[in-house]
């Protein structure tokens, strides 16, 4: 089995490394390359794309293969407000598609430390195939074919960590982010479902433990709220913390898909005002995020309204009034 890493950054090089390590044929490939791009996807038998969502439509359209795509990006498309496998459906074709998610840093792979991921396909067979060539005593890859929910989690828990970045940098104290934890699983799973994805993939490792490892320090979304709370700046947060911060493009796209639906998303709604608008500052996001979300003024959702999202998920949901 042979695999091509094209987008070879940090994550793309890291499951490449741990590819490598386990004695399958790997060639990573990047725009500075020196390989042409054709001809790596022509030696391989699996392409494995890491380029960031923004990107991944015209990164697409330059290939020609109708080869398996596992896809690492976690974003949501701005341009056109796609998940990743549409966008892949509308440039390839119908390729097998799989993402690879869940709570792993690109730093823990590549040491050698024990992580667990989470691979989603709707091909049973690329399900099988996959968990077994990548799972080791180290590596532990469970499968789904909740291509959307796995998507969704990817894309969501980096928003909420821009929140937890705030948070973190205007000293809110240890005890808000459990707090801050749990209310964003509240609109994660809201948002996640209505897009398609299944209540309990958010309460696995691509949503609830891939957002408990990016609301921390090592995470550049969580570094980049804590900038933009002490700067007040989406520009100098962005330099601080690095360019690629897929969280705050994925912001505007989630903003405008639930503003379309008329959602009530408290955390998603004002960390656009505060980010992107520049309508809120900082100091007054806590505040605001708490007082739209008094609305909801029980703990948890009720059996009859968790059943009826699993039945009509897209039409099931708080609503802004």
């Amino acid at each position: 089995m042979r695999f091509a890493v094209l987008g070879a950054g940090s994550y793309g090089s890291a499951i490449g490394s741990h590819i490598a390590n386990i004695g399958l044929d790997v060639k990573l490939w990047s725009r500075s390359s020196n390989d042409e791009l054709q001809s790596v996807i022509d030696d391989a038998d699996i392409l494995i794309i890491g380029v960031p969502a923004q990107q991944m439509r015209d990164f697409l359209s330059l290939l020609s293969t109708q080869k398996p795509i596992i896809c690492l990006a976690k974003g949501i498309e701005v341009a056109n407000l796609k998940r990743m496998s549409e966008v892949v459906s509308e440039t390839l074709g119908k390729n097998k598609y799989g993402i690879l998610s869940g709570p792993s840093f690109s730093k823990d792979i590549v040491n050698k430390q024990p992580v667990g991921l989470t691979f989603a396909s709707k091909s049973k067979f690329l399900r099988g195939q996959i968990q077994s060539i990548l799972s080791t005593d180290l590596v532990d890859v469970k499968v789904t074919d909740d291509v959307a929910g796995v998507e969704l989690g990817g894309a969501l828990k980096n928003v909420f960590a821009i929140g937890a970045g705030i948070l973190d940098g205007l000293d809110c104290g240890d005890s808000m982010a459990g707090d801050w934890f749990t209310r964003s699983m509240v609109e994660m799973r809201e948002v996640g479902q209505v897009l398609g994805g299944r209540w309990e993939t958010f309460s696995g490792r691509s949503g609830l433990g891939d957002l408990a490892i990016t609301c921390t320090a090592s995470s550049r979304n969580f570094r980049f709220g804590r900038s933009f709370a002490k700067s007040g700046s989406l520009e100098s947060a962005l330099q601080e913390s690095g360019p690629t911060v897929e969280g705050v493009s994925t912001l505007k796209a989630v903003h405008e898909i639930t503003q379309r639906k008329g959602m009530m998303t408290p955390i998603i709604r004002v960390l656009f005002q505060t980010v992107h608008e520049g309508s809120i500052t900082p100091s007054e996001f806590l505040g605001e995020v708490r007082r739209l979300d008094s609305k909801r003024v029980k703990e948890g959702a009720s059996t009859s309204s968790v059943l009826m999202r699993r039945i009509l998920p897209k039409l099931w949901y708080r609503r802004r009034k």
